[in-house]
C-alpha cells in the first residue's frame, strides 16, 4: 500500500506537499476503509483549481519511468512549477509491502528526464543513481552483483534498468524490492469521463461492451444501473463494427438502441465505473492503487455514496477526489479517510 507521498516544484505545488496515508485513528465504524493503519478507501475535497487532479498526475509520474503503462502525457504540460527557482522536481514515496517499508525517492528535471535515485528497504540504502553529482550508481540487491551498469543508457531510469536486467535471489529484502515494483505496475488513474480516459495498469485498450458482456456481468449492469435510477433492459448484441465483438442495446417497446448512444453522460460514466469495478474485482490481475479522479462530477449524491460504498468494500487501494462536501459523513467513510486539499497542503478531517 501507499502509506506517504511527497512532492515539491510539480504544476502548482511550488513548496513541499505531504500526504500522509498513515493517519488512521482509532475508530470503530467503517473498519473496512482502513488496513493496517493505514488509508485504503480515501475522499480528497479541494474547490476547482486547488490542485486534484494534479495530485493525482504526481503521484501516478511514476509509473511513466517504472512502467511501459503512460498514457495522457498531454497531462504533464507545464511540468515545473513557474514560481519555483529550482531545475529540480523532487518526488519521494513510502510503501508498505510484503511486511516492510520501502521508500522511493527521484529528481526529474522533465517528465523523461530523472537525475537522481535511491531506493531504501527497511531504513537501508539498495539502490542509487546521480546523474548530476558524481555519476555514481550502485545496487545492493542479492543477484545484482553482475549488473553490468556500464549498459545503462541515462535517457532511461536506473530503477528500470536494474529491473529489466537482474534476476534478484529470494529473500525478506528482494521480495519487498519486487513487491514495491509489483505495486506500480498495478497503479491505475482514471477521470469521470465517457471516453475511458486512463493511465497505467494496462497498455491495452479495451471496448467497454466487450469487457461486460464476456465477463458474464451484463445482467449485475442492468442491477447496478436500476439501483441508480436508470431502468434499461440490457441485451448483448453482435458488433457490425469490426474493431470489437459485442454492443450493448436497450430494448424499446419498438426497437432496440445502442445504450453508449443514448446515455447521459451520468449513465455513461456509471457504465465506465462498472467496468472498472470489474477490473479490481480481477482473480488473475487487477490494480494495485487506484485514483479517480472528480469521481462525482456527472453523479447525484445518492449514486456518488453508493459508487463509495462499493469501493470500500473492494480489496484495493482507492483515493477518490470531489469537489463536492454533502457526502463526506461518517456514514460513508471515516474523518481519518476524508481530506482536504488547499494551498498546497493536504490534510486529513482527523487531523484538523
Amino acid at each position: 500500500m501507499l502509506t506517504e507521498f511527497r512532492v515539491k516544484g510539480f504544476k502548482n505545488f511550488e513548496n513541499e506537499l505531504v500526504f500522509n496515508l498513515q493517519c488512521a485513528r482509532d475508530y470503530e465504524f467503517n473498519p473496512e476503509t482502513v488496513r493496517d493503519g493505514v488509508v485504503k478507501t480515501g475522499l480528497i475535497y479541494g474547490v476547482n483549481g486547488s490542485g486534484k487532479s494534479n495530485l493525482g498526475y504526481a503521484i501516478f509520474d511514476i509509473i511513466h519511468h517504472l512502467t511501459d503503462k503512460m498514457q495522457g502525457q498531454p497531462h504533464y504540460n507545464y511540468y515545473r512549477n513557474l514560481d519555483t527557482q529550482n531545475d529540480g522536481i523532487d518526488f519521494s514515496y513510502q510503501f508498505k509491502t510484503m511486511g516492510s517499508t520501502v521508500v522511493y525517492r527521484y529528481t526529474k528535471i522533465a517528465l523523461d528526464t530523472v537525475v537522481e535515485e535511491s531506493v531504501s528497504v527497511d531504513g537501508v540504502e539498495v539502490v542509487h543513481y546521480d546523474r548530476n553529482g558524481s555519476g555514481s550508481t550502485c545496487v545492493h540487491l542479492k543477484g545484482a552483483e553482475t549488473l553490468n551498469v556500464g549498459l545503462f543508457d541515462k535517457k532511461m531510469s536506473f530503477l528500470k534498468f536494474v529491473k529489466s536486467n537482474t534476476r534478484l535471489e529470494d529473500n525478506a529484502t528482494n521480495r519487498a524490492f519486487q513487491g514495491f515494483l509489483e505495486f506500480v505496475d498495478g497503479m491505475l488513474f482514471f477521470a469521470a469521463l465517457k471516453d475511458n480516459e486512463f493511465m497505467g495498469f494496462s497498455s491495452v485498450r479495451e471496448f467497454i461492451s466487450d469487457r461486460i458482456v464476456e465477463s458474464g456481468r451484463l445482467e449485475e449492469l442492468q442491477k447496478f444501473l436500476c439501483a441508480n435510477g436508470i431502468n434499461y433492459q440490457l441485451e448483448k448484441v453482435q458488433s457490425s463494427n469490426p474493431d470489437h465483438k459485442w454492443d450493448i442495446g436497450c430494448k424499446f417497446k419498438n426497437g432496440m438502441a445502442d445504450i453508449f448512444r443514448i446515455a447521459s453522460r451520468g449513465t455513461g460514466t456509471l457504465m465506465l465505473f462498472f467496468y472498472w469495478v470489474i477490473q479490481m474485482q480481477g482473480t488473475e490481475s487487477k490494480p494495485s492503487f487506484v485514483f479517480i479522479d472528480e469521481f462525482d462530477a456527472f453523479y447525484h449524491s445518492d449514486a456518488a455514496r453508493r459508487v463509495v460504498d462499493v469501493l470500500k468494500r473492494l480489496d484495493v487501494q482507492v483515493l477518490l477526489t470531489t469537489h463536492d462536501q454533502t457526502i463526506m459523513d461518517n456514514d460513508l467513510l471515516r474523518p481519518d479517510c476524508y481530506f482536504t486539499l488547499a494551498n498546497g497542503k493536504i490534510a486529513a478531517f482527523s487531523e484538523m
